[in-house]
């Protein structure tokens, strides 16, 4: 199978060098409006997998952007961050989901965009994330507890404070600098600290993995997708495929 028969999303949650450990693929940055579009006109693909995506100051890839390459035919995969909100958005229609935060989604059992949002570094750098995604901290937090390293009281209002902040300002520096100040959780908080060296938790790149691990052993028996909607071309479908289009290749 040629490389281009797979195209992965992803920049902050793996990079491609880590994810080339488990596929080989075509691996794009994470997707803005119109990538998931371009990247079927141009390589013609038979899965997609969208990992990370942009968001905030660039405009996310477009739900209809997806029933369309799966209106072709192409199987489209989705997991851990922008991936996990969109495959639990159109799982309905075709898209498929993978993983735990996939699965959270899906259940209603978070809901908000912000579960899986953070701020990284740039390309050249590998992405690097300069803040920490709620996920992560709740997975975390949920391990420290059961590995009684911290108490009920202290797991939930970490996990409460870490929900009321910010997206870009979650970091695990900041609840430790938090909860120390209160002489209540002074013992709990430091033994934290030390634990979390070596246990943290990354959610969003364990459920990548996982979803790399799975097209690796699958492609192969890859049909096209068949789907049962009719994809309706609008003003605004039919602007985005023209400036798409009018790109130098």
């Amino acid at each position: 199978m040629r490389n281009d028969d797979v195209i992965v999303f992803t920049g902050p949650t793996i990079r491609q060098v880590e994810a080339e450990e488990f596929l080989t693929a075509r691996y794009c940055p994470p997707a803005k409006q119109g990538d998931i579009y371009r990247a079927y006109i141009k390589y013609q693909p038979s899965i997609m997998a969208l990992i990370d995506g942009n968001f905030e100051n660039t405009p996310s890839p477009w739900h209809k952007e997806i029933l369309f390459v799966m209106e072709q035919g192409v199987h489209v995969y989705g997991a851990s961050s922008m991936g996990a909100l969109r495959a639990a958005e159109l799982s309905m229609y075709g898209m498929i989901g993978i993983g735990e935060i996939f699965k959270a989604y899906h259940s209603k059992r978070i809901e908000d965009d912000d579960e899986v949002a953070l701020i990284h570094g740039p390309s050249k750098l590998g992405y690097p994330n300069l803040s920490e995604a709620m996920v992560n901290i709740r997975k975390t937090l949920e391990s420290a507890y059961f590995d009684q390293i911290i108490g009920h009281r202290l797991y939930v209002e970490a996990l409460n404070f870490s929900k009321r902040s910010f997206y870009a300002d979650r970091n695990y520096g900041a609840l430790i600098d938090h909860f120390s100040k209160n002489v209540l959780f002074e013992e709990e908080i430091t033994a934290f600290g030390i634990w979390l060296k070596c246990h943290r938790r990354d959610q969003k790149k364990d459920d990548a993995i996982i979803l790399l691990k799975l097209l690796a052993k699958k492609r192969i028996n890859s049909f096209p997708l068949s789907v049962n909607y009719k994809l309706e071309k609008t003003v605004f479908w039919n602007e985005m495929c023209k400036q798409v289009e009018a790109e130098p290749v």
